[in-house]
């Protein structure tokens, strides 16, 4: 269990990215998505953005690839350009999900039966070469435009030589979300194409700097906006009793293991230790929540809801009819 800057969950905070993107609530999508990412957790913060594109968006938004593509290496440009986090929840939320692509890469629905045999190809791949050979194969049998097909596969190619850090996995499961969108979205040619501006001032509401106390009696209040929400099927959900050793589960996180060490902390036997007392007292003095002080409200919010009990009672709500 790791904690994020303000200690909520960090698993939940990344569900909670998704369900907001699913809820279409903007505000609350980028609440979480900087939470995450001024947690210290940058690249896995973009890693996380295309795990949710091509299990839930690339089906509907094959064109917004290049998109994200774009911005992620905007970013690696210069990594001080928070906005585009923003940016791209913005653009995701106005877009359509499709919780079947990845009910169906995930087992818990069938793939179509025209394209049973293309995604058992892909699933049989061993090599990039060879699915870019079968997605090839997929576009004359459909009889994709020369135009399309050559956008279908290029994109494709094109993100992951330049995205090294995107694993074979992620590979396969855009390539079923093509194999989907060569039949079902190229050939209708339904796909929103708008785009929103970046906003570079709106960052600064999420920074949020931790404001260090002068007084050691002055009790610090995290910024927790809104209740965290947990995975379906989650067993072990996070507990006050966790917070009573709420700096061992904050040492996971980037921004709180820098703030440790930078007083002489280090983990030993699942525990924090200092150097020195002075400096222990320092740390507490600077940075801690004191959670069991704080409000009903801040604790409920930690805590969080877990709003179903299986990925078949969310589709059941959310599934188009």
């Amino acid at each position: 269990m790791i904690f994020t800057r303000n200690l909520y969950e960090k698993s939940s905070v990344c569900y909670s990215i998704w369900y907001s993107l699913l809820n279409k609530d903007r505000e609350q999508a980028k609440f979480w998505a900087y939470e995450f990412y001024y947690s210290g957790f940058k690249k896995e913060f973009f890693k996380y953005i295309w795990k949710i594109y091509y299990c839930y968006y690339a089906y509907n938004n094959p064109s917004f690839e290049k998109f994200l593509l774009r911005r992620n290496l905007e970013w690696f440009e210069d990594e001080d350009n928070d906005w585009i986090i923003g940016n791209i929840i913005d653009n995701l939320c106005m877009r359509e999900v499709s919780l079947e692509s990845w009910f169906m890469m995930s087992g818990y629905m069938s793939f179509p039966e025209q394209l049973e045999g293309w995604i058992q190809q892909i699933e049989n791949s061993t090599t990039k070469d060879k699915c870019f050979e079968i997605l090839e194969n997929c576009c004359i049998h459909f009889r994709i435009h020369k135009n399309n097909k050559t956008r279908i596969i290029e994109s494709l190619r094109e993100t992951f030589e330049k995205l090294k850090f995107l694993d074979f996995n992620m590979f396969l499961n855009a390539c079923f979300a093509r194999i989907m969108s060569v039949v079902f979205v190229v050939m209708r040619g339904k796909e929103k194409t708008l785009y929103l501006k970046e906003n570079p001032e709106e960052t600064k509401k999420y920074k949020t700097p931790l404001v260090l106390n002068t007084s050691k009696y002055r009790r610090k209040k995290p910024k927790t906006e809104y209740m965290i929400h947990h995975y379906p099927l989650l067993k072990s959900l996070v507990s006050m009793d966790d917070y009573d050793n709420w700096i061992y589960h904050a040492y996971g996180c980037p921004i709180w293991k820098k703030r440790i060490e930078s007083l002489g902390g280090k983990l030993v036997d699942e525990k924090i230790v200092f150097d020195t007392e002075e400096h222990e007292e320092e740390f507490y003095n600077k940075y801690s929540f004191e959670p069991d002080e704080q409000t009903k409200e801040v604790k409920e919010k930690w805590l969080g809801n877990k709003e179903f009990e299986s990925w078949e009672d969310l589709y059941a709500k959310y599934k188009v009819d």
